[in-house]
């Protein structure tokens, strides 16, 4: 409760200890005037979509750390979960399910989905910003139509995905420097 009081907070990395409650600390964060939030090495069986509610939140990174997640982190059903604020998301190493229901995130500016054993991506379709995408070691087969639409993307990382086939015009990436 003490952190609570701390209104001028704008950076927050979590403990990165498995057994911290962030069910309980998540009333609490959202007093504060968070930009940052990085959670590492905390088991979660939900997605806290809780945390977009924030309205200055720019950077969300959740990390696996060492811990072995024993199921995916849920994305809550009951709505799209987005930010209008938000600018980085990175989710490393925790298995998602449901992420349909994220998004959307207009001022997204990097998404790194690395190792979330992700199928799709739908949820960034309305990140028109987007700069810097890396999803690499996921589930996906095919490319998502809306990358044709993301003429800011600079780096697009994709590799070790399952791809069946390829079939995308990505023509109009005219700043892609560079392509995984």
């Amino acid at each position: 409760p003490a952190l609570a009081t701390l209104d001028f907070l704008k950076f927050i990395a979590l403990p990165a200890q498995k057994n911290f409650d962030l069910p309980s600390a998540l009333p609490l964060l959202l007093q504060l005037p968070l930009e940052t939030v990085i959670i590492e090495n905390v088991r979660m069986e939900a997605f806290p979509v809780e945390l977009f509610t924030l309205p200055r939140l720019l950077t969300l990174i959740i990390r696996k750390g060492n811990l072995r997640p024993r199921n995916p982190m849920l994305v809550p059903e009951g709505g799209l979960f987005g930010s209008t604020s938000l600018e980085k998301l990175i989710l490393e190493g925790y298995p998602v399910a449901g992420e349909e229901r994220l998004g959307p995130f207009p001022a997204l500016r990097e998404a790194s989905v690395s190792r979330c054993n992700l199928a799709g991506l739908q949820f960034l379709a309305n990140s028109p910003l987007l700069e810097r995408l890396n999803a690499r070691y996921n589930r996906l087969e095919t490319l998502p139509e809306f990358l044709a639409n993301c003429t800011s993307l600079r780096s697009l990382e994709l590799s070790h995905n399952p791809f069946r086939k390829i079939e995308l015009n990505l023509e109009g990436l005219q700043v892609l420097e560079e392509l995984e």
